[in-house]
């Protein structure tokens, strides 16, 4: 660990302790983490030049995603009508059955 990381850890450690005895330090505490906080963010304003690009363009993406909709339906209409027709086997063998029973 660098030593800024050491020092932040050993802070730490000692606040936790600074709260757990002494409610009103908490305030005290999280505005000096607070400033540890900012003291890492960057000081200046850094201008972009240029707009920002898309890395993955989207036509495709979106003619792949209808695809993927439309094959999971017809998959989903195969599977209904194999379901339909096996009820309509099982339909057409019960009544065989009802009619060959003695009444």
């Amino acid at each position: 660990m660098s030593k800024r990381a050491c020092s932040l850890a050993r802070r730490a450690a000692s606040h936790t302790v600074a709260i757990a005895s002494t409610p009103w330090l908490a305030a005290s505490v999280a505005d000096a983490q607070a400033q540890d906080a900012a003291e890492g963010r960057a000081q200046s304003f850094q201008a972009v030049q240029g707009a920002l690009k898309e890395d993955v363009p989207g036509g495709p993406l979106l003619v792949y995603a209808y695809g993927l909709i439309w094959l999971l339906m017809l998959l989903y209409v195969i599977r209904l009508a194999r379901l339909q027709q096996h009820n309509q086997r099982e339909i057409e063998r019960l009544s065989q059955v009802l009619a060959k029973a003695p009444q």
